[in-house]
């Protein structure tokens, strides 16, 4: 037995609602952060036209999606006199289930993580904005946001959508167990009598959930507002209910109803839509190079993506081989040996001087790359080895230092004390730089405690590069000779100059004096560690006392 807390689930009625992306102009991206000058609206895709990234990944505000109904383009036959959202802002939240007492209310947050309770004004309540706009995505619902919507695919939406609403959308129901012990549907742990459930009509009285449980099948994020969809005997949220139904153009975020479209990187694509995600040209039937997951051009890729060669200083091409040595990438034709300019492809060698120089020019014995340093056997022919300075190891014997899995032919990072880290241990125990809080993998620079890229460790003033260089402090921030010496050294007092850093000075009277200024008045002898009288304000030695 259940005690019955609000109302079963709601009837739905067809209506329409104004544009979404007028109040999120500007907002800032929770993925690009500073990189991302805020959220512009793409000329046809549904995100940012600044990063690319999707609506839901900027920081939107609380209210900016609106109420869910308006979204769905549906309304409630015979609503109460005051919602759920009506009365939520009473208690200080954005949203509460239908029916609850404030205690209830405040027992069923409780069971939600912290940082997903709508609480006004809160962390939550944005959580819950940015979930409405990627679970409940209007144009799913509502015609005229389906921008690509083709006449001839207009009666499959309308069929979409009735069938939704008769067979799959629904609210959950919170109910209080006063007798019975059930089992969640989702964690399968027990509910004991007095706890809080939630049951859903659709499915009936034998499935119940945890609140905190209630989620979609397939990204295990809470069901916002409980709204859930039905199919084959799970919940889904909007999004991904529809998407068993029809697939989803990664391009422009509408449905697929009818017509041909296309599979790349394991997602469906109006054929138009294939695109690059810098220039947007169509990439349909053409070569593209992914990136982050996201598809690129070969003429984007080279523009601005491509690693630069660091013999010729040119891009490496998607159609060259790019060799990546010592944290720098080369052309193929580009790494010869720098002694007798043989191609370094398939050759041993090292690096003298920051210069590569095959093994046979450097005089380094070939008996060396016959077997491995670690396991002391001989290599089979055609088997790879990974080279480490005159050293050669089979791929499964060069192995990490902390996890000792194996690094193989893969990028690692070797430490001072001689540790080499694959790149998983190597972020676990790496530093973020204190300036741009991106993990230091190659050289760093350690002020006031903190470390930095060297790049990242600049003049706080004209902001140029202090890696390597001579630096002052000022104020605990770093600064170039020239800006320090103009705007912050000690001026001396007799020839106003600036008194650099390792230079020999003289305090005296709360004034300085460079070594060399510090003079007697009449023969200009150097009094510095020097006995002197003072007379009518001026200093002499003692000979012209």
């Amino acid at each position: 037995m259940s005690k019955q807390i609000n109302s079963t689930v709601l009837k739905f009625l067809v209506k329409y609602e104004k544009s979404e992306f007028s109040a999120v102009e500007g907002v800032s991206c929770l993925i690009c952060k500073e990189k991302c000058p805020g959220f512009c609206q793409h000329s046809w895709r549904r995100g940012c036209g600044n990063c690319k990234c999707a609506l839901w990944r900027h920081d939107v505000p609380q209210n900016s999606p609106g109420l869910p109904f308006n979204r769905l383009d549906v309304e409630e036959i015979n609503p109460p006199l005051s919602s759920e959202y009506d009365i939520a802002l009473t208690e200080g939240y954005n949203w509460i289930p239908r029916g609850l007492k404030t205690l209830q209310i405040e027992s069923f947050m409780r069971k939600i993580p912290k940082s997903k309770v709508p609480k006004t004004d809160s962390e939550g309540a944005r959580y819950r904005a940015r979930q409405i706009f990627y679970q409940l995505p209007k144009q799913d619902y509502n015609r005229k946001y389906a921008n690509f919507l083709k006449e001839d695919a207009k009666p499959s939406f309308d069929e979409l959508s009735k069938f939704r609403l008769k067979s799959a959308l629904g609210i959950g129901c919170v109910k209080e167990l006063i007798s019975k012990v059930l089992s969640c549907h989702n964690c399968s742990m027990n509910i004991s009598s007095g706890e809080m459930a939630v049951f859903t009509e659709r499915l009936g009285e034998s499935f119940c959930w945890h609140p905190q449980c209630f989620k979609c099948c397939i990204d295990d994020e809470l069901l916002v507002d409980l709204i859930y969809f039905v199919h084959e005997m799970k919940i889904y949220c909007g999004r991904h209910w529809a998407e068993q139904i029809k697939p989803r153009c990664h391009g422009c975020e509408e449905l697929i109803y009818i017509g041909e479209f296309t599979k790349a990187m394991e997602k469906s694509w109006h054929v138009e839509h294939f695109c690059c995600w810098q220039c947007d040209v169509p990439i349909t039937g053409k070569k593209y190079i992914i990136i982050n997951k996201r598809p690129y051009c070969q003429r984007c890729y080279v523009k601005s993506m491509a690693n630069t060669c660091f013999e010729c200083k040119q891009p490496i091409s998607p159609e060259s081989k790019d060799f990546f040595v010592k944290d720098r990438h080369y052309h193929k034709e580009c790494l010869v040996c720098s002694s007798c300019n043989k191609a370094l492809e398939s050759q041993t060698f090292s690096f003298v001087n920051e210069r590569p120089l095959c093994h046979a020019c450097r005089g380094v014995d070939p008996e060396k790359s016959k077997f491995c340093k670690s396991c002391e056997k001989p290599f089979l022919p055609e088997e790879k080895k990974v080279g480490v300075e005159e050293n050669y190891f089979h791929e499964r014997c060069f192995l990490c230092t902390e996890c000792q899995k194996p690094i193989g032919s893969q990028k690692f990072i070797r430490k001072a004390d001689g540790r080499r880290l694959c790149n998983d241990c190597f972020e676990t125990t790496a530093k973020p730089c204190f300036k741009c809080k991106e993990l230091i993998r190659g050289s760093s620079i350690k002020f006031e405690g903190n470390m930095y890229h060297t790049k990242c460790f600049f003049c706080e003033n004209c902001k140029k590069e202090l890696g390597g260089a001579q630096f002052y402090k000022y104020e605990t921030n770093p600064y170039c000779d020239d800006c320090f010496l103009v705007n912050y050294a000690k001026r001396c007092a007799s020839c106003f100059g600036p008194i650099e850093g390792n230079t020999k000075f003289i305090d005296y009277e709360s004034k300085y004096w460079h070594s060399k200024c510090f003079i007697c008045r009449s023969c200009d002898k150097q009094l510095a560690g020097a006995k002197f009288i003072m007379r009518d304000g001026n200093r002499y030695c003692l000979e012209c006392k």
